[in-house]
């Protein structure tokens, strides 16, 4: 999150997780939810396949979320996020902190994992651009020579 923290184009999200969810579960969610709504708006627009996420979740159900967004204007980016999440804010990055104080549920739900932080963990890469390389096929075909 600090390599990403020196891009130009890069938003804070909060996101506040209403899920009734244990938190991992929630995060899970969360995670898979934000994929969608960038793969859904890369089907209209090619230049969101470059956006990206990567970001936390507290014990407070509060996602801090980091959307790299190359060639995209912040305001599409939260018209669209808002979208999902009506409750969305968007912010520079400037001293926000996930709170890590968390539930007895979580807390074990994490510790029974062994995991330790990692099932908070948001991330979403950018799409990848793959290519079909077909092979020339040649302009003329032979049968093959047959000794008798």
């Amino acid at each position: 999150m600090l390599e990403w923290s020196s891009a130009t184009a890069l938003a804070l999200a909060i996101i506040p997780v209403l899920s009734q969810a244990g938190l991992s579960d929630a995060v899970r969610r969360l995670r898979r939810g934000l994929r969608d709504v960038r793969d859904r708006t890369a089907r209209r627009w090619r230049r969101w396949r470059t956006v990206s996420f990567a970001g936390m979740m507290g014990g407070d159900r509060m996602a801090l979320v980091l959307i790299s967004h190359q060639d995209i204007d912040r305001r599409e980016v939260l018209d669209v996020l808002r979208g999902r999440w009506p409750d969305l804010l968007v912010k520079d990055l400037a001293g926000e902190e996930p709170t890590w104080t968390m539930t007895a549920g979580d807390a074990a739900d994490l510790g029974s994992r062994r995991r330790g932080v990692e099932p908070l963990r948001v991330l979403v890469l950018p799409q990848k651009i793959t290519r079909v390389i077909v092979a020339p096929v040649p302009a003329i075909v032979e049968p093959m020579p047959v000794l008798i």
